[in-house]
């Protein structure tokens, strides 16, 4: 008769959904990774006007700039957090561009896929807005997705 087996169980450590990175040394936020699920489109907020990101201007319409969310209000991000906020010009950078990749995530999302999804401003050296984006996503189902959206207003002048 064989010994009995000590079986074990493999303990699970609970995640959160949005993983916000710490904050940079001039107060830039450095990334978010967040596992998407369904539950959890459509429950992120607008954009803090009382909040400034590192490098706002002070007026999106005359500096065509937008107090960009790193994870989408869409896909569930806070307008309130100062780390998931940057300062994104907004036409083309913020809208299209960027939206139309949180988009794509959104419809996987609804269509049943849960979606690991990062976004990690670039930024040049001494110039407080990013001047490029690094979107990924990862989902269940589908094959993965990555896009570098340039941002002019991380752009030295």
């Amino acid at each position: 008769m064989a010994p009995p087996r000590a079986s074990v169980t493999p303990t699970s450590l609970p995640r959160p959904n949005i993983r916000y990175r710490n904050a940079g040394a001039d107060g830039q936020a450095t990334g978010v990774t967040a596992t998407v699920t369904k539950s959890m489109l459509g429950t992120g907020t607008r954009a803090d006007p009382r909040l400034t990101p590192p490098g706002w201007q002070g007026n999106g319409l005359t500096y065509n700039e937008a107090r960009g969310h790193l994870l989408a209000r869409q896909l569930g991000g806070r307008g309130d957090e100062p780390r998931n906020l940057v300062t994104l010009t907004q036409n083309a950078a913020n809208s299209p561009h960027m939206s139309g990749f949180e988009r794509q995530v959104a419809r996987r999302v609804r269509d049943g896929e849960v979606v690991e999804y990062s976004a990690t401003p670039l930024y040049s050296r001494g110039i407080l807005p990013p001047a490029a984006m690094l979107l990924t996503a990862q989902g269940s189902r589908g094959a993965p997705a990555a896009r570098i959206i340039q941002n002019p207003a991380g752009r030295g002048k």
